[in-house]
């Protein structure tokens, strides 16, 4: 009889009970959009104008780069090149020159691989606009009478990478 009763003790532990029905809690998630940029009315080619031969050894803001950026509100972003500087020679063979990109015509902040462009997006299109700086570097004589630099005149060919980063 202590067996029995034994056995239908374990027995009744070790079975489960169920129930029908169903329960239902709140599960916090955190969701975070990064956002990004879309970049518009960028040109695949521009025409920098006409390096004058003369010229300071600072050098001629030339026709600058403008394109449409749109970036998510509060995004913050930068803008930069592929190179602190980009060297060109008159149609290849003359003169060689540099171009640095600038944030202003007055050549005040540099806009280039190491030095970039930080910039917080309104979540509206901005226009952006870059200035191109052409300057001196080689095969130009100095007139010492003026201070300016004459070059070899003739097509200057670059190819630029702008990189924007979020």
């Amino acid at each position: 009889m202590k067996k029995s009763i034994l056995t239908a003790i374990l027995m009744a532990c070790l079975t489960t009970v169920s129930f029908a029905g169903s329960t239902s809690t709140t599960v916090p998630v955190t969701i975070t959009y990064t956002g990004g940029c879309n970049i518009a009315n960028l040109s695949t080619t521009l025409d920098l104008g006409t390096v004058p031969t003369v010229m300071s050894n600072t050098g001629e803001v030339m026709n600058p780069l403008t394109f449409d950026l749109t970036c998510s509100s509060g995004l913050s972003y930068s803008i930069t090149t592929n190179a602190t500087q980009y060297t060109m020679q008159a149609n290849g063979t003359g003169s060689t020159y540099g171009m640095k990109f600038y944030q202003d015509a007055s050549k005040t902040n540099l806009v280039m691989s190491n030095s970039p462009w930080n910039r917080t997006a309104t979540g509206s299109t901005e226009t952006v606009t870059l200035y191109p700086n052409v300057y001196p570097i080689t095969g130009c004589s100095l007139d010492s009478g003026t201070g300016k630099y004459t070059c070899d005149a003739g097509t200057l060919t670059a190819s630029v990478n702008l990189i924007i980063s979020w």
